[in-house]
């Protein structure tokens, strides 16, 4: 007997699928999830104990460091051996006591060599012999030639454990040692756990004695009660007896018996896990719902016809972008529909700013040269006359690399920004490169133009505001008229450049082009390119004018002149050649020249 197969519609399909698939996932990746992030919580608690344990060392070897630093700074003053060698108890226990304060040192004393104390603070004088300053340290330095080397150790003061330093006093030979002692307490605990940022014990298991620990008196007995000596070599899993991540180091040295217990519990660990678990069982049980309801949508989204999505698509792909898909539902290929529309209006609106962008300057948004000309031509069929200003952002290459480019790219587009906002009616402004515009002026004559050059000058010299600082910038400009100068827009351009160039040579600020200079400019250009060449072949000659005393009519000096004779050009006059000179950076070498000229006439 055959049995049909149960209909089921596609959107319970697509539901059931997604289901399935979803939790198949979430059950897959999300039990080794939760291994590992047990695994690493434990890891990492582990690492944190380690990193103590590094730490603590550090700080010793750092505090060893330091206090032998301060004690040697004391033994080396001179006034202080003075009063060492002369037994002066009082002037010793007064520098003992000031230097143990700045040390933060409660207990110092000083020995002679037999070990017999002279002077001391803190502990009381009868309780230092054969205490802080062990014999054992006394006899290292007996049985050494020349004794300068430290020693540090842990001695007892009242039944308290200090960590102690001592060093030799040399006056220049050994006459005694300098003993300083720090307790070994409850506030170096706590300065333990602050570096370490794990609990700290401090325990003497000769004595079976907690000397100080950072443990809560409820937590002291479970986290202590299992630490063994066993633990100092330990380096594989942490020592989890009591529920505690535990490493154990030596304080100073093994054979002291005192040591430091870092420590951090076990159930920080599992608190951290337990939160983690619960955040990804959380965010699966979402995923889920999202996926559930996603699936919902998609499966209303396919039970509409697609004809008119793939019309729209054919007719993108030909590029047509201007007929919009009609909308007439309100369902998910509705939301579809206004999709592809505002594709197709993205699209549009790409294109249309790839094309302005291939015709306007990136940084200032100014047509660039091609369009200027463009237009240009345009205005010159319609226009009697026409004036053209190119202008530059004088110095500006010396403010941009104070200033750095990226604020000088800002000072291009405020600049532009402030231009473009004074525009006319019928003015066209353009930016040729990074500090180079012009300014395009139909129906005007040479008066109008200079009056916008002075407006221009004006504008950009009250200054531009780039972030607290009010930026005050100069222009040079060049002024060229139609029909006078030319007839076309390449070569009026040509000439409002040259009038700008022909001004800077001569330092003017707005220059208005004359037939010719082209002439001067090119022979300026031909005069700073021979003068390197000036100099080798001795073109440059050095003449002397007297100057003479008008009282008693005698010469008192002369004034060095420099000359060229160029092979070509003839005599040029210093008028001539000096600033063109000057403008290419080579005025120090003719400097040089013309002192080593006259120097040398002079001998």
């Amino acid at each position: 007997m055959r049995f049909g197969q149960p209909k089921l519609s596609f959107r319970i399909k697509v539901l059931l699928l997604a289901a399935i698939l979803v939790t198949a996932i979430q059950l897959i990746t999300l039990w080794p999830t939760l291994r590992a992030v047990a695994a690493e919580q434990r890891s990492q608690a582990d690492r944190s104990v380690e990193l103590g344990g590094a730490v603590f060392d550090e700080y010793m070897r750092h505090r060893n460091s330091t206090l032998i630093s301060a004690i040697r700074t004391l033994v080396m003053d001179f006034p202080f051996r003075q009063a060492i060698g002369g037994r002066d108890e009082a002037t010793i226990q007064s520098a003992l006591a000031n230097h143990a304060a700045r040390m933060e040192m409660p207990a110092a004393a000083i020995f002679d060599l037999d070990g017999s104390l002279i002077a001391s603070i803190g502990g009381g004088r009868a309780l230092w012999p054969g205490a802080a300053m062990q014999r054992a340290a006394l006899d290292s330095y007996a049985l050494e030639a020349n004794p300068t080397e430290p020693v540090i150790s842990i001695g007892f003061i009242d039944g308290k454990p200090y960590h102690t330093v001592s060093l030799v006093v040399q006056a220049p030979t050994p006459i005694a040692w300098a003993t300083f002692g720090l307790p070994i307490d409850s506030t170096l605990a706590e300065e333990l756990k602050k570096v370490t940022l794990v609990e700290t014990s401090i325990l003497d298991f000769r004595r079976r004695e907690v000397y100080a620990t950072t443990l809560a008196d409820d937590l002291q007995a479970p986290a202590l009660s299992d630490v063994r000596l066993s633990m100092l070599n330990d380096v594989g899993e942490p020592t989890e007896q009591g529920g505690w991540f535990t490493r154990l180091r030596p304080y100073l040295d093994e054979a002291d018996g005192i040591y430091v217990a870092l420590q951090l519990p076990l159930m920080e660990a599992r608190a951290r896990y337990i939160e983690m678990r619960d955040r990804l069982i959380a965010v699966s049980v979402a995923v889920l719902v999202l996926t559930l309801a996603a699936a919902v949508g998609l499966s209303q989204m396919v039970t509409r016809p697609i004809g008119r999505l793939v019309e729209a698509a054919q007719r993108m792909a030909e590029g047509i972008y201007n007929k919009p898909l009609a909308i007439t539902s309100d369902d998910e290929f509705a939301v579809l529909a206004q999709g592809f529309n505002s594709m197709q209006e993205a699209i549009s609106k790409r294109e249309q700013d790839i094309v302005h962008m291939a015709h306007h300057d990136s940084l200032s948004g100014l047509p660039t040269r091609e369009i200027v000309v463009s237009e240009m031509r345009e205005a010159i069929e319609n226009v009697d006359q026409l004036a053209v200003i190119n202008f530059v952002l004088y110095r500006f290459e010396e403010l941009a690399s104070s200033l750095g480019h990226r604020t000088a790219d800002r000072l291009i587009q405020l600049a532009a920004g402030r231009l473009r906002d004074r525009l006319r009616d019928g003015e066209l402004l353009g930016h040729l490169n990074h500090q180079e515009f012009v300014l395009v002026l139909p129906e005007a004559n040479l008066a109008d133009a200079q009056t916008r050059v002075l407006e221009v000058q004006s504008l950009l010299r009250s200054g531009i505001s780039v972030g607290d600082a009010n930026i005050s910038m100069q222009i040079r400009a060049g002024v060229a008229l139609y029909p006078q100068h030319g007839i076309n827009a390449s070569e009026l351009l040509r000439c409002a450049g040259i009038s700008r160039g022909h001004a800077r040579h001569h330092f003017g600020s707005m220059g208005v082009y004359e037939p010719g200079q082209e002439q001067q400019s090119l022979e300026l250009i031909r005069i700073v390119g021979d003068f390197p060449r000036a100099l080798q072949n001795r073109e440059l000659s050095v003449e002397f004018q007297p100057k003479v005393d008008c009282n008693s009519l005698t010469v008192t000096g002369a004034e060095a002149l420099v000359r060229w004779d160029h092979p070509e050009l003839g005599r040029v006059a210093p008028d001539r050649f000096i600033g063109a000179i000057e403008q290419a950076g080579g005025i120090v070498q003719l400097t040089r020249w013309v002192l080593a000229e006259a120097i040398r006439t002079l001998a």
